[in-house]
């Protein structure tokens, strides 16, 4: 049947200028969706007033579509102007009919049931129910052969004598591929164990393990074949029964992040190629001032003599470096043209050993030398006093002095030598650049912040082929740098990029690039 929906409206006219009398509203109307324009709705009766409060009346909603509709309800005053049309919402049920007042409940007469799809009431497949009018725990088969293993919807409903059918109750149904029990009670042996890494290939088709056939394998032992690529992987075990019934494979994660074979020993160093020196400005690989000397794998002691004629007074840093494919980190010397030294220096050199950064310095005359102070630093910038050594006061021959800088941590390592007279007066060595590899996990950029010549330094080297790319902060790529297979380092010429921040990105095929932000001066 359909409902009846109360409609209640308030019409409120302003309060005209008293000369003026309001007009009574004499008549009202009202429609569903469509408005068939004015006075052309249903009426309403309503009693003639100025004001029409608390009004009741019965909208008919036959003809209404079940469902949600939109109701227009406006009145009309005795001068024919009709007022705003009011838009209300209205939800029209199809409710079934109440039966008669003190009647008992019908006996139920049937009940069906329809898996997934509802075929519509009376066409589902039937149930046998008791007649009565309450049914509860209600224990009946249901067909499920045809479904496939999964969930599915399984809906119940009942129909009583007059006829009527109930709610329709929705279940979830699970079907599960059991496999069923072997007649005999009597295990049998198993003969048979696989194993998989990674994807299961299929029953019998994995990787066989060697077992002595029996009731209970317990406490095996087996080495397994592993993937040495360091990665977490899936490890799956199963056996077989005489019977050819397989058990359920047991899943384990297997945990390989850590693990990491030695490196190879890098090869023997070959004799350098080159020797070469610039002040200040970096002209790049290769097209800085050459320096002779004898071919060897370590060049140490070396005495050079350069030309300082076109240098202006004032201070400024000099560059040395080698190369034996590839270049070697470039040394940098801060020195002052035209300043008296205290100290006349002969070399500072140093070498990263199991017991830490151990440096040398010698002096080829002292005069009114107080002590040694060793800087280090971790930019090539700041520097800090990690030591002491006392100095020889005057000599006018050759001396050595020996520091160890104990455990310094992986990466980049700056040393200088700050040697202080009995006046105050100091005079600063070469600096030195040394690597710390043991413990280094990641690869570095030094010195960051740079100015002209940038080192990216690997914690090993490379199996392969690889590339560097320096990109600024939009992510635009600027250079790309190549980087050749068995490579441990690699040096780029930024001087001409303008001051600023950027990232260098390193791409190495099977691994997550690794983005090294420095910044150029």
């Amino acid at each position: 049947m359909s409902t009846v929906a109360l409609a209640s409206a308030v019409w409120a006219q302003p309060n005209y200028p008293v000369a003026t009398p309001t007009p009574n509203l004499v008549a009202g109307e009202y429609f569903f969706v469509t408005d068939p324009g004015f006075g052309n709705a249903n009426p309403i009766s309503v009693t003639a007033g100025t004001e029409v409060a608390g009004l009741n009346t019965v909208v008919s909603l036959a003809g209404v579509p079940v469902g949600v509709r939109t109701m227009g309800l406006r009145f009309r005053n005795a001068d024919g102007a009709w007022g705003l049309t009011l838009l209300a919402t209205v939800f029209k049920f199809d409710l079934p009919l109440y039966g008669t007042a003190g009647a008992s409940a019908a006996d139920l007469t049937g009940a069906e049931y329809f898996l997934n799809t509802d075929p519509g009431f009376g066409n589902a497949t039937p149930l046998t129910l008791p007649a009565q009018s309450n049914v509860t725990d209600l224990a009946a088969v249901l067909n499920v052969t045809s479904l496939p293993v999964g969930f599915h919807r399984v809906g119940i409903r009942t129909r009583n004598a007059l006829g009527q059918w109930s709610q329709t109750s929705v279940q979830t149904l699970a079907k599960l591929d059991v496999t069923p029990y072997p007649g005999s009670n009597t295990a049998g042996n198993i003969v048979a164990a696989e194993y998989f890494i990674g994807t299961d290939p299929g029953l019998g088709n994995a990787t066989a393990l060697p077992i002595v056939p029996g009731t209970n394998i317990a406490n095996a032992n087996y080495v397994l074949t592993v993937p040495s690529a360091p990665a977490i992987y899936t490890l799956g075990i199963r056996t077989r029964d005489a019977a050819g019934n397989w058990s359920q494979t047991n899943l384990r994660v297997y945990d390989n992040l850590t693990a990491a074979s030695y490196p190879t020993a890098p090869p023997a160093p070959t004799a350098l190629q080159r020797l070469e020196y610039f002040i200040d400005d970096d002209p790049g690989f290769g097209n800085a001032t050459p320096i002779s000397f004898t071919s060897s794998a370590n060049v140490v002691d070396l005495s050079v003599s350069i030309d300082l004629s076109a240098v202006a007074v004032g201070d400024h840093q000099l560059f040395i470096r080698s190369r034996n494919n590839p270049y070697s980190l470039t040394t940098v010397v801060p020195f002052a043209k035209g300043s008296a030294l205290p100290v006349t220096w002969q070399y500072v050199r140093g070498e990263m050993r199991d017991d830490g950064a151990n440096l040398w310095w010698g002096t080829a005359n002292e005069a009114n030398t107080k002590h040694f102070v060793v800087e280090h630093s971790t930019d090539g910038r700041q520097f800090e006093a990690i030591g002491t050594v006392a100095a020889a006061g005057n000599s006018s021959t050759a001396r050595q002095y020996q520091f160890v800088h104990r455990q310094p941590a992986a990466g980049i390592h700056y040393y200088r030598i700050r040697q202080v007279d009995q006046d105050g007066r100091f005079s600063l060595s070469a600096v030195i650049t040394l690597l710390q590899r043991q413990g280094m996990r990641q690869a570095i950029v030094a010195p960051n912040p740079v100015r002209s010549q940038l080192m990216l330094l690997l914690p090993a080297a490379t199996t392969k082929a690889a590339e560097a790319r320096v990109l600024n902060m939009r992510g635009q790529v600027l250079m790309r740098l190549p980087i050749a297979a068995g490579a441990w380092q690699l040096g780029a010429n930024v001087s001409q990029l303008p001051a600023g921040t950027y990232r260098l990105q390193l791409l190495d095929a099977g691994a997550a690039p690794v983005v090294l932000p420095f910044v150029k001066e």
